[in-house]
């Protein structure tokens, strides 16, 4: 540790009645009794708007009835100021800035809690009490201070810095995106492969994480899965899978003694679930703790669900700052810091840091000496010729060839930034190397031209005309196919209202009190108000995750959506916050629905599992589809799950099975009724007495609840159809943009043309309710008009 370094060990301990805060600092030391600040009614609720609020930062979703994310952290975070820096401590804390200050060193706030409420408070949002509308997690060190082991001596390290990379992924629990994971953590290595090197274990059972680690040469643990909280043994775990490849839960414990004793391992950085949620017992409870009593000195643990971007973000900066050989509380800094430029949310407070003792300085990284200044290099002489200024001093990291310029902290901070919004943005990185000196005097940074593939040489010449012609040729535009044309003597729709709204659409769903949901290409969950013809509510999960599937509760204020991720949540459109979400066990979202009376969701899985969760997101059902090939006495091979939807009676469930046939089946996963087609079903819609179906072949059928045939049209695709709430009306929305109402035996009321590629339709009061794939909304009337054809032919 640097004598520059001033310390200031704030403790929390909680009492039934008060608080008591003691102080510990080279200025002076002081203890404080207060009345607890928060009831238990009060802190839940603050926790949970701090949470509501660091997830509408990055969704990136505001209203007039909201208020700002920033506001309710800041708001939250000045009550925590007042509490910790207050009094006798407020002096100690001042005086010791003004002697970092003066000597140019650092302060570091080392903050130890004792209690439960004053253990699962994130302490990383108190505000800094000179500015406060900043936090003071930004501006200095603040770490959590467990003292659980005595100071363990720097590693002398010689670049690149090793990262063991884990990706735990059992079979039987939610599917994490673990290839975009592992995509971005490898990143790491095109931030700075000089300084950082990650690899990846092959596999995720305890075997292989324990021989990785009895191998030795590891100086950090990357753990990215499932993790969780024991209440029976009041303790963090971290889930692997078995020789089965089911989840296997292994105590924290057992994984921080095996990475100790592997000899170099100076830091465990955990990426899954409530990796740093604390019991009873207070923080040496956590997975956390447990690891760091095992010989960890620290311990990076996620208090939220933190999306990919951000992870990369602070990862990258983190692993590169400790590489460059700042101690671990300075990197977490500069790690946050990089987190709010680059995604400007509230995610930078997620990562909670935890020290096994004063210590900060995990590793001693070799300084090499500088190179020579290259052959050739002549000053520039003043009135003479402009000459080319000298290169700066390089430096040679490691046994790597490459050569790596030194850069000032600042300067480094600017151009990390610059990298890693490109890398998230997906274009090339600039390379450090080639960035001119003006542009880095000036803190900024370029991208250096893409050099042009020099031409091969040929063993003979060609003309012109011969070189041209064997250029590759530009890709020409698509040609729009031309829409259908009406039979002239079909009865047409009426065209109401046309509306287009800020995204593409890739699903929607007409819910009650005419609010259509629409899960949005830009990663947004709209709802549009098709009365007033407003949106009601902007929902987003994360940056990126795009849903799938909708569907509605009974009620106006509740939708779920299918994320491509594998997730399932049930938003709350008036808070506009996700209110439940839901890991089902199974390979992909086929799709998702509601019962009629709301108390069950039914989510299907693209293989074939089916999982029912009550309003509480507990699962009360889980079974696969039962084969109905045998019953149908069809052989074929299998084809894609389809639609679902739920009975009448709300007992059983209706699913597009994808061995040819539409199945009704009960609690528990038993065939009662059977419609076989002869294609996979795309789409489907029931009411009170019919059930209507449409195979990848364009036929649409109409049946009894029975499962006897009624009718089948031959026509384009229809993946999209809706009953009127009564049963007296269907509609379909072909691939091919035409809409056509029907009667529930199978006779043509209209037809017209949509506007583009259909997302959905929705049977409303009095109109039809359609959107296209570009985001364009239609109404329609339900009934022919008497003006006879149209503009829309």
């Amino acid at each position: 540790m640097s004598v520059q370094d001033l310390i200031l060990k704030l403790n929390v301990v909680e009492t039934p009645t008060e608080w008591i805060l003691m102080c510990d600092s080279p200025a002076g030391g002081a203890t404080t009794r207060v009345p607890a600040p928060f009831t238990a009614e009060e802190l839940t609720s603050s926790l949970h708007d701090l949470e509501t609020s660091l997830i509408r930062s990055y969704s990136k979703v505001l209203t007039r009835r909201t208020v700002s994310p920033e506001t309710t952290a800041l708001r939250f975070g000045n009550r925590l100021a007042d509490v910790l820096l207050d009094g006798d401590v407020r002096v100690f804390f001042e005086e010791c800035r003004r002697r970092a200050r003066e000597s140019g060193g650092h302060v570091r706030v080392l903050l130890e809690t004792d209690g439960r409420t004053v253990s699962q408070i994130p302490w990383e949002f108190a505000v800094d009490p000179r500015a406060r509308d900043d936090y003071l997690a930004l501006r200095l060190s603040l770490a959590r201070h467990l003292r659980v082991s005595a100071p363990v001596q720097p590693l002398s390290v010689k670049p690149p810095l090793r990262v063991l990379g884990v990706h735990a992924q059992p079979h039987d629990r939610p599917t994490l995106d673990y290839a975009e994971e592992q995509e971005s953590v490898a990143a790491l290595q095109s931030v700075s492969s000089d300084l950082v090197q990650v690899t990846w274990l092959e596999g995720d059972r305890w075997s292989d994480l324990s021989d990785a680690l009895a191998q030795g040469g590891w100086h950090v643990l990357h753990f990215v899965g499932h993790g969780g909280f024991n209440e029976d043994t009041d303790s963090g775990y971290l889930e692997l899978s078995d020789d089965t490849g089911a989840a296997m839960p292994v105590a924290a414990a057992r994984i921080g003694a095996a990475a100790a004793n592997s000899g170099d391992i100076r830091l465990v950085v955990l990426n899954a679930c409530e990796s740093a949620t604390t019991g009873a017992a207070g923080a040496f409870s956590s997975t956390a703790a447990k690891l760091m009593r095992e010989g960890i000195p620290a311990v990076v643990a996620m208090q939220y669900e933190i999306t990919d971007p951000a992870a990369l973000a602070f990862a990258a900066a983190f692993y590169e700052s400790l590489a460059r050989g700042n101690p671990v509380d300075r990197a977490v800094t500069k790690a946050r810091e990089i987190v709010r430029v680059t995604q400007n949310s509230l995610e930078w407070a997620t990562p909670v840091l935890f020290l096994a003792s004063d210590e900060t300085r995990l590793f001693e990284v070799e300084k090499p000496a500088k190179a020579a200044p290259p052959p050739g290099a002549v000053p520039q002489q003043q009135g003479g010729p402009v000459r080319q200024p000298p290169p700066p001093p390089y430096v040679t990291t490691g046994s790597t060839p490459r050569q790596q310029l030194v850069e000032p902290e600042s300067t480094w901070k600017l151009g990390l930034s610059e990298r890693v919004n490109a890398w998230l943005k997906g274009t090339s990185a600039p390379d450090p190397a080639q960035t001119s000196s003006q542009t880095r005097a000036a803190g900024q940074s370029t991208r250096p031209p893409v050099p042009k593939p020099i031409p091969q040489p040929t063993s003979h010449s060609r003309s012109d005309a011969e070189r041209h012609a064997s250029q590759p040729k530009a890709p020409q535009p698509k040609a729009t196919p031309a829409p259908p044309r009406l039979d002239p003597d079909l009865p047409r729709l009426e065209r109401l209202s046309v509306t287009a709204t800020q995204a593409g659409c890739r699903r929607v769903a007409l819910g009650p009190r005419d609010l259509l949901a629409m899960a949005c290409t830009d990663g947004t969950v709209r709802t549009w108000n098709v009365r007033t013809g407003r949106w009601a509510a902007h929902c987003n999960l994360a940056a990126g995750v795009q849903a799938r599937s909708l569907a509605w509760t009974p009620w106006p204020r509740h939708v779920a959506s299918a994320h491509d991720d594998g997730t399932v949540v049930v938003w709350d459109l008036e808070k506009e916050v996700p209110l439940r979400f839901l890991r089902p066990e199974c390979s992909g979202i086929a799709s998702i629905c509601f019962s009629n009376n709301g108390k069950w969701l039914a989510v299907v899985g693209l293989d074939r599992t089916v999982q029912i969760f009550d309003s509480q997101g507990q699962t009360r059902r889980r079974f696969r589809l039962p084969a109905a090939t045998a019953q149908v006495g069809w052989k074929q091979e299998p084809k894609r799950v389809g639609p679902s939807a739920f009975a009448p009676s709300d007992r059983h469930l209706v699913v597009a099975a994808n061995d040819g046939a539409v199945v009704e089946i009960d609690p528990s996963g038993r065939v009662h009724t059977t419609w076989p087609t002869a294609q996979a079903v795309c789409g489907m819609a029931l009411s009170t007495n019919r059930l209507a179906t449409c195979s990848t072949d364009g036929r649409l059928r109409f049946w009894q609840w029975e499962g006897h045939h009624i009718r089948r049209q031959q026509g384009a695709r229809i993946e999209h159809m809706e009953f009127a709430s009564g049963g007296e009306l269907l509609v379909t929305a072909a691939v091919d943009r035409r809409l056509t109402s029907w009667t529930p035996d199978g006779e043509v009321l209209g037809a017209a043309i949509l506007d583009g590629r259909p997302a959905g339709v929705g049977v409303g009061e009095g109109r039809i309710v359609t959107a296209s794939v570009s985001g364009v909304l239609e109404t329609w009337t339900p009934g022919p008009s008497t003006e006879g054809s149209g503009a829309n032919d």
